[in-house]
């Protein structure tokens, strides 16, 4: 497969700029959290800011791929979208509710707007919490953000990189269309998606979440450079969750399916059955029989969420084997398919799995007192308050706390 994102983590640990640099500049294991568990440099100064993203970017002459950086002034802080940090009992209620109710209130700005990801994109940069989480395309945004707010902790900068597919547009739109939904019961990936090509494209052509450049619509997405990570919700395999629990318990009757089984469905679980190898699949260790009769009786497998990696690994198998082709359709006569209603719409937000964790983002720390000589530098060069805000009354507080501080 030829993935969209080449392996951040690799091409760095090959250059020798990477190898030669100065150990104060590679950050020390006990600076390295579980959550970010990749490359990470550490920075004092501008100037060691722009000799990192050289070792990071990319010089092919005719590479098309872009880079996305995101400030933190927390290093601690993780990466999911607002509306995902939000202790809510429904994602799917509270989404649509805002939404709806941001239209209702105020139908002037979004009239025009015809694009779902436009839409959440807009309500986004005016404050409401969504599924979309703010990138920059200019490293040194990312930098003001990062050293801009909490004096007392260490900044992060991270870095990943990206190529907009055009064929992924459908996707995303359905991805940000979600909003529509105010209950996730029943709902099933094809719901989401419209149809089984669509999900090929959300499983194959990229490892993680999907990232699109917003319409430029003011001065201060403008000067922001905003580009956006979009989150799915998380996809439940139930075929493959019913198929591992009969591959591995003696009675049926003791399985909580959690849906009643049609034929079709029947048909679907024992073609699983036969055809996957479900410990390659999904990245965890067999369960014992105790805890397996337990979670089969609840009607659920801890990890049994399918991944970009596992969807992808799904999808490689049946190619293989000549029952899919490249667009997911059928090949064999007389066989199911494979995918057809088997993922079920999960009311939470899908994170970032470790592995693209890993492979695909570097970070880079600015420790708090090197955090007030950053800003001081980046004002040098007009990157501050005034040009991040550019509204009046941020212009007004910036000249306020130049002139008497």
């Amino acid at each position: 497969m030829n993935y969209d994102y080449f392996e951040l983590h690799n091409y760095i640990k090959n250059k020798s700029t990477y190898k030669s640099l100065p150990k104060k500049m590679k950050a020390p294991p006990e600076m390295i959290l579980d959550a970010y568990r990749h490359i990470t440099f550490v920075v004092e100064s501008i100037s060691e800011y722009l000799q990192v993203l050289k070792i990071i970017k990319r010089n092919d002459r005719f590479s098309d791929r872009t880079y996305a950086f995101r400030g933190m002034s927390d290093y601690t802080f993780n990466m999911l979208p607002s509306i995902a940090r939000k202790n809510i009992s429904s994602l799917a209620e509270v989404e649509n509710v805002m939404v709806n109710e941001f239209l209702t209130l105020r139908p002037d700005e979004f009239s025009g707007i015809t694009s779902d990801f436009n839409l959440l994109a807009k309500m986004q940069h005016f404050g409401l919490p969504t599924r979309l989480l703010d990138f920059s395309l200019n490293p040194l945004i990312a930098l003001y953000f990062a050293c801009s707010d909490n004096p007392q902790k260490i900044g992060r900068v991270i870095c990943t990189n990206y190529t907009y597919n055009t064929k992924l547009s459908v996707v995303i739109e359905n991805v940000c269309g979600t909003y529509k939904f105010d209950d996730m019961t029943g709902i099933m990936a094809e719901d989401i998606f419209q149809n089984n090509y669509h999900l090929w494209r959300y499983s194959v052509y990229s490892p993680f979440h999907f990232m699109k450049k917003p319409p430029y619509f003011d001065d201060r997405i403008k000067n922001q450079e905003a580009v956006f990570m979009i989150f799915p919700n998380k996809l439940c395999d139930r075929i493959g969750r019913a198929a591992y629990c009969e591959k591995h318990m003696k009675n049926r009757e003791n399985i909580n399916y959690g849906f009643d089984i049609s034929d079709y469905e029947r048909e679907l679980i024992d073609f699983v059955k036969q055809h996957e190898d479900f410990e390659s699949i999904y990245p965890w260790k067999k369960v014992n029989d105790k805890t397996l009769q337990k979670y089969c009786l609840a009607g659920k497998i801890v990890n049994f969420t399918s991944t970009f990696q596992t969807m992808y690994k799904q999808y490689c198998l049946y190619k293989k084997l000549g029952i899919i082709n490249y667009e997911g359709e059928v090949q064999v006569e007389d066989a199911p398919n494979p995918f057809f209603r088997r993922y079920e719409v999960d009311d939470q937000i899908q994170p970032i799995e470790d592995i693209s964790i890993r492979h695909h983002f570097c970070s880079i720390l600015i420790r708090p007192k090197h955090k007030k000589l950053i800003m001081e530098e980046l004002d040098s060069i007009n990157i501050n308050e005034k040009f991040v805000y550019p509204e009046l009354e941020y212009t007004a507080k910036h000249i306020r706390e130049r002139y008497l501080k």
